[in-house]
């Protein structure tokens, strides 16, 4: 039995997982961003999860080897720090020395979407391969790497940003800074900001019928809706959007040569024959290895939201 946790902005999920990455047991507790001394109150609820899940199984501390634990930014886990967080209080802050004072388990400290990546190895669209990258296409780009089946993360843990590749050195401005970035192109946020333009350019457009009739209202379905009504300019949103994240999946392809790329998050619902088969059109033979076999796969994660406290609790096995 493995005990995995997904430190989220609004939540801490927690759960208790199988040798064959099953969740057997979970808990999820909200989180307060503004509570004093937020590190020690993340690090102090943490563990308290941990102990309710065992209590609730009828299970103690020594039916588990270790808690691993994915966070929403970089971590180092060799000294046991969570780095910083955008959206949390966060810097440099000593998780594991602060878990210990309330758990007596060892801390696994990862990047979530690296754990992410890993779940879908251990447990999901993955678990036939030897090496993956995982894509989660929300807000923002989240990126994993499993090679040789071991996650892959730099000399300072810190890597596999693959939503940080240039695609336009003079493009849009992206959140990290630099300009051009895939994320700035292929996320839930860039595939709004396409339809939303192309709604002030063409107020005729069925984007407003399924946006109905406000730009506020456009989510990432908005598009795959209006294209559903046999709009013309959906349609020209969508081979656009596809088509930066055609060239993101390429440079990944012809750097790792992984083999599959599994594509998560919100977006990756939409239906395969307006989102998954002209993706793979997009990219089919294209790659520097394009006479070689085997090829990249290119499909949809299953583990949905599950997969980053299940890469978690395998963090250390």
């Amino acid at each position: 039995m493995y005990c995995g946790i997904d430190v989220g902005g609004t939540s801490i999920k927690a759960g208790l997982v199988d040798d064959g990455g099953h969740i057997v047991a979970y808990k999820s507790i909200p989180v307060e961003i503004r509570h004093d001394d937020f590190p020690r109150y993340l690090a102090k609820t943490m563990a308290e999860a941990v102990g309710e899940l065992l209590d609730g199984c009828h299970l103690s501390f020594s039916d588990l080897p270790y808690v691993g634990a994915g966070f929403p930014g970089p971590v180092d886990n060799k000294k046991g720090l969570f780095l910083f967080a955008p959206n949390m209080p966060i810097k440099e802050a000593p998780i594991r020395a602060y878990f210990l004072e309330y758990c007596p388990l060892p801390l696994r400290m990862g990047n979530d979407a690296n754990c992410a990546a890993l779940g879908e190895f251990r447990a999901g669209t993955g678990k036939d391969y030897n090496s993956l990258v995982l894509l989660t296409l929300g807000t923002g780009v989240g990126t994993g790497i499993i090679l040789d089946g071991k996650m892959w993360t730099g000399c300072n843990q810190a890597g596999a940003e693959g939503g940080h590749i240039s695609l336009n050195i003079g493009g849009l401005v992206c959140g990290c800074g630099r300009r051009g970035c895939l994320e700035a192109y292929a996320s839930a946020s860039g595939l709004i900001r396409l339809t939303i333009d192309k709604m002030l350019t063409y107020k005729d457009s069925l984007l407003w019928k399924a946006a109905e009739n406000s730009l506020d209202k456009v989510t990432g379905k908005t598009v795959f809706q209006a294209v559903r009504l046999g709009d013309e300019r959906a349609r020209e949103v969508l081979d656009e959007y596809l088509t930066y994240l055609g060239e993101g999946l390429l440079n990944i392809i012809n750097l790792l040569q992984p083999d599959v790329i599994v594509l998560g998050g919100g977006i990756s619902n939409a239906d395969d024959d307006l989102f998954l088969e002209p993706l793979r059109e997009k990219i089919a033979n294209r790659d520097l290895a394009k006479y070689s076999l085997p090829k990249t796969k290119v499909v949809k994660a299953t583990l949905g939201n599950d997969a980053g406290l299940i890469g978690a609790a395998f963090l250390d096995a």
